[in-house]
């Protein structure tokens, strides 16, 4: 069977036209706080938590870090939370936080892709303290949120 230099070239375009896109445009960074929260900080009554990103812009269906440190070393705490669209319903998306250090908890996530340019996302952040006051069994618990905005691709 011969191959002509037209089928050659034709395959060989068909291959070179297939790589993965690149996202040149993502950032990735020591966790900071983006211009685009609502807050960077929020007390509450374990102490000052702080909540940053790897990213210094999220852009949809990218992955991205959520960096959670609370400033009092002496409790064990749990994390918790979930994404939601402020203002265009996108479900829930759970945060499962893995504490590195006791301070420290971290969450790998991506969002989805919306019609509109730019969204507007709530993270709604659970933090409770499982032996509160050293009595085994009661949870002492608070919730707050954080609004920050997203591209699309």
């Amino acid at each position: 069977m011969k191959i002509n230099h037209f089928t050659c070239l034709l395959i060989l375009a068909s291959l070179c036209g297939c790589s993965p896109q690149s996202n040149n445009n993502i950032v990735y960074v020591q966790p900071i706080c983006m211009s685009s929260q609502s807050e960077c900080f929020k007390t509450t009554p374990f102490g000052e938590v702080s909540i940053r990103f790897n990213v210094d812009e999220i852009v949809s269906e990218t992955p991205f870090e959520i960096v959670l440190n609370v400033d009092n070393p002496n409790q064990s705490l749990h994390v918790t939370g979930y994404l939601e669209g402020k203002d265009m319903y996108m479900g829930k998306i759970p945060l499962f936080f893995e504490s590195s250090q006791q301070q420290m908890h971290t969450t790998e996530v991506m969002i989805g892709s919306c019609s509109e340019p730019k969204m507007t996302w709530r993270m709604w952040l659970t933090v409770s303290d499982r032996n509160a006051d050293g009595n085994e069994g009661k949870t002492a618990t608070t919730q707050f949120f954080i609004d920050f905005t997203s591209r699309r691709i």
